[in-house]
């Protein structure tokens, strides 16, 4: 019973302790609601940021599509955004994950973003999931832009032997290279209830 005890109260001080320890030197953890998601990540510390929270209904190929979207804007340079786009599909779908379907997902984000001029993209995990990283060059007004995208949520089809989602994340970002990094190395997107 001892032990079970002493595992509860370091299991307790871990989790009260963990999020800013794996906040990156200068970084804090940030939590922000965003429609029906929990949005968390590591922000420096040394940029202020202002937000808005927009929602929006579409639809594509039969499904329906809720995205909520989340821009923190840089208190000191208006040109600095990371925009972060949670897609809720009324449908599961072994389209939504597959990586061609990310790439495009991520070349429309920094298109429709920057008008970039060369888009460079590479696999990678993000948030335990794999996904796609972008890095566009030459976009609008000189700047360079990146952008991950993400399945939330994964899951294995035993009928059809597929990997479907019916959420994906979507994160475009005109700040630095680090900060971007930062932040989609420590980002997380759960459903608020």
């Amino acid at each position: 019973m001892r032990r079970v005890f002493y595992a509860l109260i370091l299991a307790l001080i871990l989790s009260l302790t963990l999020p800013a320890a794996l906040a990156g030197p200068g970084s804090s953890p940030v939590q922000e609601l965003c429609g029906k998601w929990n949005v968390g990540f590591n922000w420096p510390d040394s940029y202020g940021y202002t937000k808005s929270i927009s929602q929006g209904n579409s639809e594509s190929g039969g499904a329906r599509i809720t995205t909520n979207s989340l821009v923190l804007t840089s208190k000191d340079d208006a040109h600095k955004t990371i925009k972060i786009d949670v897609a809720k599909y009324s449908t599961k779908s072994s389209e939504l994950s597959n990586s061609s379907n990310l790439k495009e997902m991520a070349k429309a984000a920094l298109t429709e973003s920057g008008s970039c001029g060369s888009i460079n993209m590479t696999k990678r995990e993000v948030d335990g999931k794999p996904g796609i990283f972008a890095i566009g060059e030459e976009c609008k007004g000189g700047r360079t832009a990146y952008a991950a995208v993400y399945p939330i949520d994964y899951s294995f089809d035993r009928t059809t032997r597929a990997v479907v989602s019916s959420a994906l994340c979507t994160v475009v970002s005109t700040f630095d290279l680090l900060t971007t990094e930062d932040l989609v190395n420590s980002i997380h997107v759960e459903r608020s209830y």
